[in-house]
């Protein structure tokens, strides 16, 4: 039996404190580099939307006859 709780207790090895600090670290940085990444593809989405109709304003006025 004791055989059987040394080699169970192999697998149950406790992660140490540096290791997980690293990963959470890391894992914050992947989260804040995500959201990052969005925000900027949303303000760029915005901001060629404002400027197509802008452009197509200038466009429709360019074309009224005279």
């Amino acid at each position: 039996m004791a055989a059987a709780d040394a080699n169970n207790s192999d697998w149950k090895k406790r992660e140490s404190l540096p290791s997980a600090l690293i990963q959470i670290i890391l894992v914050g940085a992947l989260l804040a580099a995500a959201v990052w990444f969005v925000v900027g593809r949303g303000n760029r989405k915005k901001e060629v939307g404002d400027r197509l109709k802008e452009a197509k304003m200038v466009a429709l006025k360019d074309n009224r006859p005279t």
